[in-house]
C-alpha cells in the first residue's frame, strides 16, 4: 500500500510541462480544513468544465432566491371565450400524479365542465429554449429538450408486455403519439428522451394534460391544443393557483441524487422568472445573466462562465477555488447531496471530464473539497483516494498545501 501511494503521488505532481499534460490531460483540485486552511491543492486556479457539479451552484441559487420551502406554481384559468387556460411555470416535476392531483382540485373549485377548448399559456417563456450540450438526434434521456412547458421531464417510459408496448407507469398512459419514437428506440423497455422537432414535447405535454381532464369530466369543443405566445389584451378569470406538492429542497434533493440535466435547466427557470431583475419574455440565456450575477454579487465567485445549469455545455467553466466558496455557502444543505462512508458529494461526468465535490468527515469536521479532471479518466479515482486519505488524516501528502482559502462555514 505505501508503495502505492508514493507511485500516485509522483504521478500527481508532475511538473507543469510533463507528457501527461503535452497531451492535454488536466487536473485540478483543492481540499479545505474546517477552519479555512488550504490542506491539498493543485491547479486550484486553472479554469475547468464542471460538468454536473455545476448542478450544486444551479440548487444554491434556487434555494436562495426561492427559499428552501417555496413551492412552484401552475395557474389555470378562463378566457372571455370559454377557453381553459393553463400558465407554463417552468415546473420541473410536473409529472403525471401532480397533474391528476391539480385537475381534481380544479374539478372542486369550480362547477364548470365544458370548455370551448385549451390554450397553453407560454407567454412567460421563449418559445425555444436551446441547450448547449444536448444532442438532439439522441434518444437518452439525459438529451431530454427543454421547452417552456413539459412534463413527466420530457421523456417517457415504457415496456413490453406479451408483445405490445405499454406504459412502464402505472399512473402515466402511453399515449398513441408517442409510439413512433418508442419503436423507433428499438427498445423493448427503457425511458427516452421525448424528440424535440415540431414543437413535439409541448404537443404531448398538452395532450397528456388533456388526457386527465377528460378523465375527470371536462369536455372541449375543440380538439385541437393552442399555444399562447402573448398576454392577452383582457385578462383570464383565475380559477385555480395549483402548488406543487414539492418544495425547492425536494427538487434539490432528487436533483443531487438523479442528476436529472432536465429537472436542472427548468430549476433555473423557475428561479429566474422570480428574479428581481426579470422583465419580459425569458429565454435561457436570460436566465443565465440573472444565474450569473447572482453567483457573482452574492458568492463573490469571478471569472465564471454559465452557458445553462445543468453541466452538460463544456461553456461552463469555473475553477476549483472559485467552485470552493459554492461550497461554504452551500453548506447548510449538504444533507441534501449523495451520502457515502465519508462524507457528502455530487459528481459529474462527461466523456473525458470527470468532476466530483462535496464534504469530506476528517478529524476536526467537514473537509469541503473540489477534483475536475479533463483527460485523465483513469487517474480521477487515484486523486479521489488521495484526497479521501488527506481529510481522513487531516495531514497533505504532500508540501502542495499551504495559504487561506475565504471563511469556511462548514464545521462540525
Amino acid at each position: 500500500m505505501r508503495f502505492l501511494y508514493i507511485l500516485i503521488l509522483f504521478f500527481l505532481f508532475l511538473p507543469s510541462g510533463s507528457a501527461a499534460e503535452r497531451q492535454g490531460g488536466q487536473k485540478a483540485w483543492i481540499l479545505e480544513t474546517p477552519g479555512g486552511e488550504i490542506l491539498s491543492a493543485t491547479n486550484p486556479n486553472a479554469t475547468m468544465t464542471p460538468a454536473s457539479i455545476l448542478k450544486i451552484l444551479t440548487s444554491l441559487y434556487a434555494l436562495e432566491t426561492l427559499g428552501p420551502d417555496y413551492r412552484i406554481s401552475t395557474s389555470i384559468s378562463k378566457d372571455k371565450e370559454n377557453f381553459l387556460v393553463i400558465g407554463a411555470s417552468a415546473d420541473p416535476l410536473l409529472t403525471s400524479n401532480p397533474i391528476r392531483d391539480m385537475v381534481n382540485r380544479l374539478a372542486a373549485s369550480t362547477p364548470e365542465r365544458n370548455f370551448q377548448g385549451i390554450i397553453i399559456d407560454i407567454s412567460n417563456f421563449e418559445k425555444k429554449l436551446p441547450v448547449d450540450g444536448i444532442n438532439p438526434l439522441s434518444r437518452r434521456s439525459y438529451n431530454a429538450p427543454l421547452t417552456p412547458f413539459a412534463v413527466n421531464f420530457n421523456s417517457v417510459a415504457f415496456k413490453t408486455e406479451k408483445g405490445h408496448f405499454i406504459s412502464a407507469e402505472n399512473e402515466t398512459p402511453l399515449l398513441p403519439m408517442v409510439m413512433t419514437p418508442v419503436r423507433d428506440s428499438r427498445l423493448a423497455s427503457g425511458r427516452i428522451a421525448l424528440p424535440s422537432d415540431n414543437d413535439f414535447p409541448m404537443h404531448y405535454a398538452a395532450a397528456m394534460l388533456r388526457y386527465f381532464l377528460e378523465e375527470a369530466g371536462f369536455t372541449f369543443e375543440k380538439t385541437e391544443t393552442a399555444f399562447r405566445y402573448s398576454a392577452p389584451a383582457i385578462p383570464d378569470i383565475l380559477l385555480l393557483t395549483y402548488a406543487s406538492p414539492f418544495t425547492v429542497t425536494d427538487i434539490v434533493h432528487q436533483l443531487m441524487a438523479f442528476s436529472n440535466n432536465y429537472v436542472a435547466n427548468k430549476l433555473l427557470l423557475a428561479t429566474a422568472l422570480q428574479d428581481a431583475s426579470h422583465t419580459g419574455p425569458l429565454s435561457l440565456e436570460k436566465a443565465g445573466i440573472y444565474f450569473s450575477d447572482y453567483i457573482k454579487n452574492k458568492l463573490g465567485i469571478e471569472g465564471f462562465v454559465v452557458e445553462e445549469g445543468s453541466g452538460l455545455s463544456r461553456k461552463n467553466q469555473i475553477t476549483a477555488r472559485e467552485m470552493l466558496k459554492a461550497l461554504h455557502a452551500f453548506s447548510p444543505y449538504m444533507s441534501l447531496m449523495r451520502r457515502e462512508s465519508q462524507g457528502w458529494f455530487k459528481t459529474g461526468t462527461l466523456s473525458d471530464v470527470r468532476t466530483r465535490a462535496g464534504y469530506l468527515r476528517g478529524p476536526h469536521g467537514w473537509y469541503p473539497y473540489v477534483l475536475m479532471t479533463h483527460g485523465e479518466n483513469d487517474a480521477y479515482p487515484l486523486y479521489l483516494n488521495i484526497l479521501r486519505k488527506e481529510a481522513r488524516t487531516g495531514r497533505s501528502l504532500s508540501s502542495s498545501g499551504s495559504g487561506m482559502a475565504p471563511d469556511n462555514p462548514a464545521r462540525n
